[in-house]
């Protein structure tokens, strides 16, 4: 008997991302990366022992996320996400810092959650994460000029974040499973 695709792992070509809240509409991208939490670990020792070296927990840090996405000659095509108008309230390009994006309290008006919707290959949604927090730290708005290639235009963004949860498990049909939170920060 044939197994069932619900038993083959979720692929990771169909994905969205849009501000969570913000009723933008969601935005696809080439690929997403840096999605992960790691833990420090500490080493300690007391001079009595000579055999092991003691592992302790450290703090959490959470990696930041890299967005690419091919470059477009039509505005339109940014204009219903509401990343691309994010992107030019924080990075000040072409201003001088004081303008919109660099308040009195620093960065803190810029950060925004962000929901990473994995899909099935018929659309379904999988898997939902909120990133919690985040705001961009680098902006590449094309890639490296070279006469020589015929390669698309790639533009990237660069994440920093305060970690992530997953907030939806669903199943490849399209229906939605249990929903256990599980903060990842």
């Amino acid at each position: 008997m044939p197994r069932s695709t619900l038993d083959d792992p979720v692929k990771v070509f169909r994905f969205t991302i849009e501000l969570y809240g913000s009723g933008a509409q969601a935005a696809g991208f080439r690929s997403a990366t840096g999605l992960e939490i790691t833990l420090d670990s500490i080493d300690y020792r007391d001079s009595d022992r000579w055999d092991m070296v003691e592992k302790h927990e450290g703090l959490a840090n959470s990696s930041n996320i890299t967005l690419t996405r091919g470059q477009f000659f039509s505005t339109n095509a940014y204009a219903s996400d509401g990343l691309r108008s994010w992107f030019a309230q924080v990075i000040p390009i072409g201003r001088a810092a004081g303008g919109p994006g660099w308040g009195a309290k620093g960065h803190t008006e810029i950060r925004r959650d962000l929901k990473l919707v994995q899909h099935s290959r018929d659309g379904a949604p999988v898997f939902e994460w909120i990133v919690h927090e985040a705001w961009p730290n680098r902006m590449k708005p094309f890639s490296d000029l070279d006469s020589l290639t015929s390669e698309n235009s790639i533009e990237e963004l660069e994440l920093c974040n305060e970690g992530f949860e997953l907030v939806k498990i669903g199943r490849h049909s399209g229906g939605y499973g249990a929903s256990p939170p599980g903060v990842y920060s």
